[in-house]
């Protein structure tokens, strides 16, 4: 739960950092520019409410419900990388969303195999 919940709050966190960055000349100067969520917009949008549902979903032990979004979230993040120029921050939100899949898998076959062992008793 807790591991869930820490994973859905820093892809929350990633969202604002850096995902796209290149350098381009301004008036002779060369400024290095970069992109994160909040200035692509859009499917963006999506990304962040998706993490923030995987972060609550995750707290209150829904299992189904965290590994769609954490799918969700994994899907955008791998369809937003194919752009060129990427920095540091969709990888990030690709490996913890993927790491949040599988923590909501583990858990959920957890919660199975302690009602399986209740409804023998």
């Amino acid at each position: 739960m807790m591991q869930g919940l820490l994973i859905g709050i820093a892809n929350t966190f990633f969202w604002f950092v850096p995902w796209y960055s290149w350098t381009q000349e301004f008036m002779g100067e060369q400024i290095n520019m970069t992109q994160n969520g909040s200035h692509i917009g859009g499917i963006a949008y999506l990304l962040i409410a998706a993490s923030i549902l995987f972060a609550i979903f995750s707290y209150q032990k829904n299992h189904q419900l965290q590994i769609v979004f954490g799918s969700v979230q994994l899907g955008i993040a791998l369809l937003l990388m194919t752009n060129g120029n990427l920095s540091w921050g969709l990888p990030a939100i690709a490996i913890a969303s993927g790491a949040g899949i599988w923590i909501g898998i583990k858990e959920k076959k957890a919660a199975l195999s302690i009602q399986a062992n209740e409804l023998k008793d």
